[in-house]
């Protein structure tokens, strides 16, 4: 183990980078590769060996003979006497190229030329043309012998590093495939940060994907189907019928819910009504078909119990009306009848006794409700539960107390919308 030179961490020797840092660490190695080497002690200078004076042989002259050749020219003081030539073992093309072997004056006499002899024609054979010769029959269902090829075996780059097993508590690197243990953040082998390479981030499917995702058995064989087959055509032309009787059930039952869609959003209305908070929703405008003395229409959502609006005379088919600025979810109602809520004073006027509410919504749809009124000064609450509610009327249908002198007070309407 040896220590890396940058954050001092502890380093295998066969290791290129740093597991800490990611460091290289081979140029210690490298420099200590260059550093020149320790002298060695002085030695003599090299000496060539001396070589004997190489004695040459001194041939005797040759003896004077009746070739007809020329005799060779006297050899020059200093020069070795060149051996006497072989007479009948050269011939002389050859001793023409040889240096030092006398030349004839004039070459032997050649032959005379000789022209080649004509070329006889071979006769034909008789019996007429020769058929082409056909190549013999093959043996049926005989394969023909092919030469078999040798399968050279798969060379090894040089540079290929061994393929190295995971053991427990080692990660491999993506880029090289080198083994490195868990605790390295750097790979040993090309320094690539290991906390990144071998992540694998699952794509996140949607949310109708995943509602409709089947969780396969792999154990199961009726939910797999081998390499190379498939579902059986029948099979997937049931499930296509099917499918198509599905979709047209549903289409077939939205058509005959659409009529009755009106139903059931007065259902689910009445439901949040019901389980909703309610809060006041306070008119923009009042107005009325008469108003009595010192009993003005606005008296009856000034929230003042002891001012009431009252119509002149006896009250019967007189309405006081109500619009707001916007559109709203009408809940309740409440009525507080009488001049006051005190029981001393509340029979000092009339009192009303049936009323009609007609409600107006924005698209001109027109609900008609009829309420009774109990005789009692506390307020008392009807339920409606309208939308787009902008206008209410309530007109006085029957009284309780009216006498001559006396006026049908009404002293509060209050409205409430869901929140």
């Amino acid at each position: 183990m040896t220590a890396c030179p940058t954050c001092g961490a502890a380093v295998a020797q066969d290791d290129q980078f740093c597991g800490n840092c990611g460091e290289y660490l081979d140029w210690g190695s490298s420099a200590s590769q260059q550093q020149p080497a320790a002298p060695t002690p002085a030695q003599a200078p090299y000496q060539a060996p001396t070589q004997a004076p190489v004695q040459q042989p001194v041939y005797p002259p040759p003896p004077a003979q009746q070739t007809g050749y020329a005799q060779p020219p006297a050899p020059q003081p200093g020069y070795p006497t060149p051996p006497p030539p072989v007479q009948g073992l050269i011939p002389p093309a050859v001793a023409s190229r040889v240096p030092g072997v006398p030349q004839p004056p004039y070459g032997p006499p050649q032959a005379p030329y000789q022209p080649p002899q004509p070329v006889q024609p071979t006769q034909p054979v008789q019996g007429g043309p020769q058929a082409p010769v056909e190549p013999p029959p093959v043996q049926p269902g005989k394969v023909p012998d092919t030469p078999v090829r040798r399968i050279m075996p798969e060379r090894r780059s040089p540079d290929a590093q061994p393929f190295e097993l995971l053991s427990e508590g080692e990660v491999r690197c993506g880029p090289c495939g080198a083994v490195n243990p868990d605790t390295r953040k750097f790979c040993k082998r090309c320094g690539a940060e290991l906390k990144t390479v071998d992540t694998v981030v699952e794509e996140k499917l949607s949310w109708w994907r995943r509602l409709f995702r089947r969780k396969r058995d792999p154990e199961d064989p009726r939910k797999w189907h081998a390499a190379g087959t498939r579902r059986s055509p029948r099979r997937i032309r049931i499930m296509r019928i099917i499918g198509i009787i599905l979709v047209l059930g549903l289409i077939l039952t939205a058509v005959a819910l659409w009529p009755a869609r009106s139903v059931v959003d007065s259902v689910i209305n009445t439901v949040k009504d019901r389980f909703t908070s309610h809060v006041p929703v306070v008119p923009t405008e009042v107005r009325a078909s008469s108003s009595g003395t010192n009993a003005k229409p606005e008296y009856v959502i000034d929230g003042v119990a002891d001012r009431f609006w009252a119509p002149s005379g006896a009250g019967v088919d007189e309405w006081v009306e109500v619009q707001f600025k916007e559109p709203v979810r009408l809940t309740n109602i409440v009525v507080s009848s009488g001049s006051s809520k005190t029981p001393e004073d509340f029979r000092a006027q009339g009192r009303p006794n049936k009323v009609t509410f007609t409600i107006t919504s924005k698209d001109g749809k027109v609900t008609t409700e009829e309420k009774e009124i109990q005789d009692q000064p506390d307020a008392q609450d009807f339920e409606f539960g309208i939308s787009d509610v902008v206008t209410i009327r309530m007109t006085i249908n029957s009284t309780f107390g009216y006498e001559a002198g006396k006026q049908v007070a009404v002293a509060e309407l209050e409205f409430f919308k869901r929140k």
